[in-house]
């Protein structure tokens, strides 16, 4: 599974844009600044995650226990 893992800035504002409700609520200019602080990671299957408040999937599943 990765959580933004090697995508650009600009691909990480359009996945937000596309693939979360932020795009309704957020304007580009917000959604680019947020992409910039974005952090990559990818996981291993079965991994537990870090604790976050916020986690975007762009591939991968995740099981919520």
């Amino acid at each position: 599974m990765s959580c933004f893992g090697g995508v650009s800035s600009e691909q990480k504002r359009s996945l937000l844009e596309d693939h979360t409700p932020l795009g309704a609520y957020l304007s580009a200019k917000e959604l680019s600044e947020l992409a910039k602080i974005l952090q990559t990671a990818k996981f291993a299957a079965g991994k537990s995650l870090p604790e976050s408040p916020f986690y975007c999937i762009y591939t991968g599943l995740v099981e919520v226990k």
